[in-house]
């Protein structure tokens, strides 16, 4: 009777675990998925630690509270965005020569860096 979140958590554990341990790499798609903000971050402060023999986590989120400043470096930030042709644009944040002290995640909500969606206004879908 376990969330999905607890059952997700035991899922990957293992697999954080090992790469920290043996220096290997986790790939997940949208890992903040079913997961708090703060056991998401818990998990990336573990692959920043000292301890960590050259693991690596490549993974996906939508959640921009993984940049706030501080807690991630510049160079460890991607986007992603569909070009006009459909394939997808990956660009380092580093690329958009941002100050040392700007807010990452301010910027990226702002449009700054690209890769947020089009929404348009639902209120006059409603109507």
């Amino acid at each position: 009777e376990e969330s999905e979140g607890t059952r997700k958590f035991f899922a990957i554990i293992g697999f954080i675990y090992e790469a920290v341990k043996s220096g290997k790499t986790v790939i997940m798609d949208e890992f903040d998925s079913r997961l708090h903000t703060l056991l998401c971050t818990a998990v990336l402060e573990v692959f920043n630690s000292k301890s960590n023999l050259k693991g690596q986590f490549l993974f996906t989120t939508h959640d921009t509270n993984l940049m706030i400043k501080g807690f991630l470096r510049r160079d460890q930030i991607y986007r992603v965005e569909k070009n006009d042709f459909g394939s997808s644009d990956l660009r380092s944040i580093v690329e958009y020569k941002p100050r040392i002290d700007a807010p990452i995640e301010d910027k990226y909500l702002g449009g700054r860096y690209g890769g947020i969606p089009f929404i348009q206004d639902f209120t006059e879908a409603l109507k």
